[in-house]
């Protein structure tokens, strides 16, 4: 038995000693035996009993379910039919808007943090660090030039999207900003030419990908054993935006291929690329397997961070590759940490998974989780490693995957966004 099979095979024994009873002991139809999760869809639970199964879930908290009854419970949800709840999402997603503001705040840019500026870092209060030249010029860009006609186009890209928002519930404030710009503005004489429209400001794309767009589908693609073997990869590539994260190695039967934003952690860099101080070729070629996805990185979470970081656009220009170099905001991620705490999430900190999972719920209109699974077993008993690429486990208590797991099964149950465990 690995490291990592030894220390899930603990946090397993622990949730079963403080289970305070059996989940589903109540359920008659238990009693016909479980169908094995690689054959999901092949039988499908009555209206009847998924109503039993989501009303029970939904009441229950993380420490009073039995982890074997949960793995079973999993099973069982996979049979049940799922329906996109757009009030649902739209609650998380307003609350996530309000509260963190993906679209302007996710990333550092020249327009939140102009030259001069301090930033406070993430896990460290007291340290800041300023915006000097070197790190102005890596930001996304305040103000660029455009045609006159992709100007217009971007207008109305972003009035349809206020006005779908506006459709989907009344209530939702709105978060898409958009500028109507004058036909014969002049940004280098005359920064000041942006003609407010509405009730609303928008900034060109270079601020941030995400302002004034809504992904119609999203896949947001993590990294668990549970996703070997699956065949999700077709699946995964028709999505109109997939998020991954920590550098993953692509096995496009199951993975896909299509990335169009990867996060990096820099305790990878470190473990397997050298602090990219040695041979690079290894990382760029990964890179490279990306596509033209973006790269997002944690540069101001911790001091030790920031360097390497840096590096990592340092390298992708030497090496002439065209992907953009970003870094998350240490105010969001700290207004994001909170608030996950406020819904009762405890954790020293947010894993990526987390993170790029508020992502989408803010900027995607249906999201779907692949390869997100921390258990040591499938739903059916079966052994299968922390990754689908190695069995590897995190830092013990640094990060709290079943309970993070917890939560997106109850948004799952609520409709707000899709859960996919087993085969596609």
């Amino acid at each position: 038995m690995t490291v990592c099979r030894m220390q899930r095979g603990r946090w397993i024994l622990l949730l079963s000693v403080v289970a305070l009873h059996g989940f589903y002991s109540n359920l008659q139809f238990r009693a016909r035996g479980n169908i094995p999760w690689s054959q999901t869809g092949s039988v499908n639970l009555l209206l009847t009993e998924c109503a039993i199964l989501r009303s029970n879930m939904l009441q229950r908290s993380l420490r009073s379910i039995n982890t074997s009854d949960f793995l079973s419970y999993i099973n069982d949800l996979q049979r049940c039919p799922w329906e996109y709840n757009v009030s649902e999402h739209i609650q998380i997603k307003s609350e996530l808007a309000a509260c963190c503001n993906t679209s302007h705040t996710l990333l550092v840019t020249q327009q939140n943090a102009p030259l001069g500026h301090k930033l406070t870092y993430e896990t460290s209060p007291k340290r800041h660090i300023v915006v000097n030249e070197n790190i102005y010029q890596m930001l996304p860009k305040l103000i660029v030039e455009a045609s006159q006609k992709q100007q217009q186009d971007e207008v109305n890209d972003c009035r349809r999207n206020s006005q779908l928002i506006e459709s989907e519930k009344k209530n939702v404030q709105k978060q898409i900003l958009c500028t109507i710009i004058t036909p014969h503005a002049n940004f280098n004489k005359d920064p000041t030419s942006l003609e407010l429209f509405s009730d609303c400001v928008r900034v060109p794309p270079q601020i941030s990908p995400f302002i004034g767009k809504q992904f119609e589908t999203c896949a947001v693609v993590g990294n668990g054993g549970i996703l070997l073997n699956s065949s999700c990869g077709d699946e995964i590539d028709k999505m109109d935006y997939v998020f991954r994260f920590n550098l993953p190695p692509l096995l496009f039967r199951d993975t896909g291929e299509k990335s169009d934003l990867v996060s990096a952690n820099p305790s990878i860099l470190v473990k397997k690329f050298a602090k990219l101080s040695e041979r690079r070729k290894p990382f760029i070629d990964l890179v490279k397997s990306y596509g033209s996805a973006m790269i997002i990185l944690p540069a101001f979470s911790y001091v030790h961070n920031t360097e390497l970081s840096l590096r990592v656009q340092h390298s992708l220009q030497d090496f002439d590759l065209q992907n953009s170099v970003v870094f998350f905001h240490p105010d969001y991620l700290t207004k994001l940490s909170t608030y996950w705490e406020t819904m009762g999430l405890s954790a020293k900190r947010m894993s990526s998974g987390l993170m790029l999972v508020s992502v989408a719920m803010e900027v995607c209109k249906k999201v779907t989780l692949y390869g997100f699974w921390p258990f040591a077993q499938d739903p059916e008993g079966n052994l299968i490693p922390h990754h689908y690429y190695d069995d590897i486990c995190p830092k013990p208590g640094f990060h709290s995957m079943p309970e993070e797991f917890y939560f997106y099964t109850k948004m799952h149950l609520k409709g707000a966004l899709h859960l996919k465990v087993g085969k596609c």
